[in-house]
């Protein structure tokens, strides 16, 4: 079968359809995968065959928009919803014209949330299947463990469904956007918001998270919480000698890192704000630390004068996290996941979108403490959420359990039995 996978944003959102992609071509069949070009490198590092789309997830959040919708709307849920809109109604069209070029590419096309809609479009023009692979929970549920947002919290009730459809009307302004874009190109109306909300509740999902953290509620029969989908190392890859030479040091050191989210904050003129928080929470904490380098804020290698500290590009996180003490990061999925699975005691530092709730999941699971706003990060801050990983051993008891349960689940095989895509389940057609 041709398999078209459509994804989008920065590294953490691709890179798990890269292993979903994997486990699509174990399975026997033939599998395309469609991302902004600033992935290339790392699909076609796994043999994946790549379409690139003509934007850059780089170029957008380093613009004033991208910079609007991280930095600027940091604790602001309504600014942060209407600098998101701004934001996808810059590059919706052109994102529209990509996915126009992948027509009669598939059988059976998988999108990310943000393309269900015009995806959706898309393959009922061509006849094909779909089916929709998320990254976080988007489906209104009354479980309040799962629920996003959850106005009673820990309760299963209808208030906690009616904030999710509520949720998913707010979502579906930006997220809607392609859609409406790809249809007005075809000649279609555009339609609205519906379009995307129908799109999300009707269209058969695999949902790319551990049960552990997403229990699975009874009111989502279209939905398949299969596990995580954590992507091999690439072939041939090995770390730099520089650090592993510092990791043999001891004690173990920390990790700081917030992904794509720092480069909406580079101006050029310094570090950011949130470099400068890192670095005075290592001298506040006296701890050696691993730290992103922030989309180029920083050399790379140990920082001249601070032996303590030495800076990564993109870095494994499979191989990295398990050499950690202690993981503080900005909450998105991937990482998240990364977390448990190294089994070490981890905090977030949300910035936008989902990442507050992994990082309220990461504290209800016991494995660190309660989320760190971005927009009340400073040294000080840091250097308390620091101290509180590494001195709780419930923190690293906690997260040592995790580990087993989450490492059991097979979720990329889950996810293509899920989508009917195994071997057993191609004998049968």
């Amino acid at each position: 079968m041709r398999v078209t996978v459509v994804t989008g944003g920065s590294r953490g959102d691709v890179q798990p359809l890269v292993a979903l992609a994997l486990g699509m071509r174990r399975a026997g069949h033939e599998v395309l995968l469609s991302a902004t070009r600033d992935a290339e490198a790392l699909v076609r590092g796994h043999g994946i065959g790549f379409r690139g789309s003509s934007y850059s997830i780089r170029d957008q959040m380093t613009s004033a928009a991208g910079r609007r919708w991280v930095a600027g709307s940091q604790g602001r849920p309504l600014r942060e919803m209407k600098a998101l809109t701004a934001l996808t109604r810059e590059w919706a069209p052109t994102v529209a014209r990509d996915l126009l070029g992948l027509a009669g590419s598939a059988d059976l096309f998988v999108s990310g949330a943000m393309t269900v809609d015009a995806v959706a479009t898309l393959a009922e023009r061509d006849g094909a299947r779909h089916a929709c692979a998320l990254l976080t929970p988007f489906h209104p549920t009354r479980d309040g463990v799962v629920a996003v947002p959850p106005l009673l919290p820990g309760r299963v009730h209808p208030l906690n469904r009616a904030a999710g459809r509520l949720t998913l009307w707010t979502v579906a302004g930006p997220f809607g956007l392609v859609g409406q874009a790809l249809r007005q190109q075809l000649g279609l109306p555009p339609g609205g918001r519906r379009n995307f909300i129908e799109a999300m509740l009707h269209t058969p999902s695999v949902l790319g998270a551990s049960r552990v953290l997403v229990p699975p509620p009874e009111d989502w029969p279209n939905t398949e919480v299969t596990g995580d989908w954590p992507l091999p190392i690439e072939p041939g890859w090995s770390p730099p000698a520089d650090l592993v030479q510092f990791l043999d040091g001891a004690p173990p050191p920390v990790y700081i890192g917030f992904g794509s989210m720092s480069m909406s904050e580079q101006t050029g003129s310094g570090p950011a704000p949130a470099v400068e928080a890192m670095l005075d929470a290592v001298r506040r904490t006296g701890r050696r630390a691993v730290l992103s380098h922030s989309g180029g804020a920083l050399p790379l290698g140990v920082l001249t004068g601070r032996p303590e500290i030495f800076v990564v590009g993109d870095m494994p996180h499979a191989w990295l996290f398990p050499r950690m003490s202690a993981v503080v990061h900005h909450g998105g999925a991937g990482t998240t996941h990364a977390t448990l699975r190294a089994g070490v005691p981890s905090a977030a530092v949300p910035h936008v979108a989902d990442q507050t709730y992994w990082g309220l999941r990461l504290h209800a699971l016991g494995v660190g403490p309660a989320p760190l706003p971005r927009h009340r990060l400073d040294g000080r801050s840091l250097a308390g959420v620091i101290s509180e990983l590494t001195g709780s051993v419930q923190f690293a008891t906690r997260a040592s359990e995790l580990a087993v349960e989450v490492s059991a689940e097979h979720g990329v095989e889950a996810a293509v039995r899920a989508l009917g895509l195994a071997d057993a389940d191609r004998a049968r057609s």
